[in-house]
């Protein structure tokens, strides 16, 4: 049986503490009872207080140059590399001290997510040695992303580290899963390979909420990113749960579809059974977001000082924290997917019968030879002339 090794900030808690009872039994005639209580609960505050700043003191550069070996490993799905890692290295594999690669390697404090080499990986993508929270979410802004790894070599690396004991905790700043820290990182190879795992082992990954900073579900999160990929992916497994709402602000899949005006997700998710009518805890339908005004997403003042990753309407708080508080850009291109789908949207949810009979048209019809469907076509979705 081994014995846990104490950081040096836990350590120097624990020796305040026993000094504490030891100066009770010194001092204890000469301050008197009310003293030495005085004493001794300073003692344990200040250790305790130490022990909740343990950034403040060095990392074990040790270990922290195992886990960048481990987690480049990783990001080279170079299983021989992890198998000899693991030999040496097993508990270090198994702590949750891993951070985005980045931080690993700068030896910053990092405020991003820190977790287990599991979270590591889910947060590192394509842009491993950039600030993830500097690039603006590309999928919604239609830029091209390049991953390092495909689908296929990220189960790889999660079948390696599930044998060998690696878990699915949350990360210590949002609280979320694996699944909604790739999806949250647009990192789509782990994210696809995750909800491939999730759909044939436990399918309550699916659905699970994230329970910092915003909670949401793996949808909702993909939705806020305009991710279609991870959108389309976890429709398919037809295990989601497509009216389930955040529990903090109640907004829907179809809430956020509107939000960050996205008519695609929109159509598909009324076809899904999306319901157009679910109020938010604020008392809004989803179509009553079609419109936002630019102060409801600005940072709110405190004290003379703009609150980051905060906006006035609290239920659009996301949409700082994934835009990095770049407000102006996301109203930029939000205003410009209103002015081309505006339209359609409001149509789509005032009409949803309309939606889904159009929505069975493009998928099950067959055309014929002039570009025109056959009538048994017709006949299969109940068109009438």
């Amino acid at each position: 049986m081994s014995i846990p090794k104490l950081s040096k900030s836990s350590g120097i808690a624990l020796a305040m503490i026993i000094s504490s009872f030891a100066i009770l039994v010194f001092w204890g005639g000469l301050l008197g009872l009310t003293g030495t209580i005085l004493l001794c609960l300073g003692s344990v505050f200040a250790g305790i207080f130490l022990h909740s700043t343990d950034n403040n003191f060095p990392r074990n550069k040790t270990d922290d140059s195992a886990r960048c070996q481990i987690l480049n490993a990783c990001l080279e799905a170079n299983i021989n590399e992890l198998k000899k890692l693991s030999r040496d290295h097993k508990t270090i594999f198994l702590d949750n001290d891993f951070k985005t690669l980045k931080y690993l390697i700068e030896g910053e404090a990092g405020h991003l997510i820190k977790g287990n080499l599991l979270q590591a990986f889910c947060s590192s993508s394509y842009r491993a040695n950039e600030n993830p929270f500097i690039t603006l979410p590309p999928y919604y802004l239609g830029l091209k992303v390049q991953h390092k790894l495909s689908k296929q070599q990220c189960q790889s690396v999660l079948n390696f580290l599930m044998t060998i004991g690696v878990k699915f905790n949350r990360d210590k700043l949002f609280k979320q899963l694996p699944l909604s820290t790739a999806i949250g990182f647009d990192n789509n190879p782990v994210a696809l390979a995750l909800i491939e795992l999730a759909q044939k082992q436990n399918s309550y990954l699916l659905n699970d909420a994230t329970q910092g900073r915003f909670p949401c579900t793996p949808l909702i999160l993909a939705i806020q990113k305009g991710n279609n990929e991870i959108f389309d992916a976890l429709l398919k497994t037809k295990k989601i749960d497509i009216n389930k709402a955040d529990s903090e602000h109640g907004l829907t899949p179809l809430h956020w579809a509107v939000i960050m005006c996205l008519p695609d997700m929109v159509e598909r998710l009324i076809n899904e059974g999306a319901k157009t009518d679910m109020l938010s805890k604020q008392g809004k339908r989803p179509i009553d977001f079609l419109k936002i005004n630019r102060h409801e997403v600005e940072p709110p003042v405190h004290n003379g000082k703009k609150q980051l990753y905060a906006t006035q309407n609290p239920s659009l708080k996301p949409i700082a924290i994934h835009f990095n508080n770049k407000i102006n850009t996301f109203m930029i291109e939000r205003n410009r997917k209103l002015a081309l789908y505006g339209k359609l949207i409001r149509k789509n949810i005032s009409s949803p019968r309309a939606v889904l009979k159009s929505y069975k048209l493009k998928q099950s019809s067959k055309i014929d030879t002039q570009g025109r469907m056959t009538p048994e076509a017709k006949m299969k979705i109940g068109f009438k002339h």
